[in-house]
């Protein structure tokens, strides 16, 4: 039921469900959609509008830029959804090096614990992608 009944309902506004498509695939941010949904529809549109279809989708910054910070923050944050956002930063253009140089800077201030943890994340994404190196 995840993905394909909600493209057919589409309760989302089309800039939020476009954007997060691009970042994230279609069918990923359609089902973190749906998993908010579950709990509470109007919930998953507050997050859709505001996250997919407002923050990620203003023009100040460029998107390769605005997913270098969400990584940069998540690896801190030490939160699930770092994965994504890496493979989001590597879809917008940024590099493998230039993902890990980010998650490196975080030692700084989520210390090598966060640090380490996030570059077993990244060779993970890395091998799935196939950029491994």
């Amino acid at each position: 039921m995840k993905g394909e009944d909600m493209c057919e309902k589409r309760p989302y506004s089309d800039r939020a469900l476009k954007r997060g498509s691009a970042l994230f695939g279609e069918k990923w941010a359609v089902d973190r959609l749906d998993d908010l949904a579950e709990w509470d529809e109007e919930y998953a549109q507050l997050f859709a509008n505001y996250v997919y279809g407002g923050m990620y989708d203003r023009e100040v910054l460029d998107q390769k830029t605005r997913e270098l910070c969400a990584v940069a923050a998540l690896v801190v944050l030490g939160r699930e959804v770092l994965a994504p956002h890496m493979r989001a930063a590597l879809r917008c253009g940024a590099t493998s090096e230039e993902v890990a140089e980010v998650v490196f800077q975080m030692s700084v201030y989520g210390g090598f614990p966060a640090t380490l943890a996030a570059i077993k994340t990244l060779k993970r994404v890395l091998d799935e992608e196939g950029q491994a190196g």
